[in-house]
């Protein structure tokens, strides 16, 4: 009997001790999320896509630009569609990975319906590169 407590013994200690590495050793099955990494992006929320804006009307250019690094500024430019002539045109220098973009502009006097196109153009770096996006939109008499 006393062979047999001994021996249940051992097997609880051999038992207790193989739970012990196997159990607690670290688990390759990590569940933490790596974030994403930031994109360099502009997003334009006024004027939106296709909005019609009146001669003389003051309309306020808004959105956003950001970038995993730190922007060196963006342009503004509003072009007519038919002729890419610049009708409006603001050049900012700033320095931030998040830069929002508030600027009025008064509508010039048409006199007839104008196709016109909104571009932001962040600029990333000191070496030239750009983002960008456009919006077009319509004028009106």
């Amino acid at each position: 009997m006393k062979n047999f407590q001994l021996k249940s013994a051992f097997s609880a200690f051999l038992l207790l001790f193989a739970f012990t590495f196997t159990a607690c050793d670290n688990d390759d099955d990590d569940t933490t999320v790596e974030p994403q990494p930031v994109v360099a992006a502009v997003t334009i929320t006024s004027p939106a896509a296709g909005q019609e804006v009146k001669a003389n009307q003051t309309v306020n250019i808004t959105g956003t630009i950001v970038a995993p690094n730190t922007l060196h500024g963006y342009t503004i430019i509003v072009r007519k569609k038919a002729d890419n002539a610049e009708v409006f045109k603001k050049e900012i220098h700033e320095h931030k990975t998040e830069i929002a973009v508030n600027q009025p502009w008064t509508v010039d006097n048409y006199t007839t319906h104008v196709d016109l196109e909104l571009e932001i153009i962040g600029v990333l770096d000191h070496d030239g590169n750009t983002i960008s996006k456009k919006v077009s939109f319509h004028a009106m008499p």
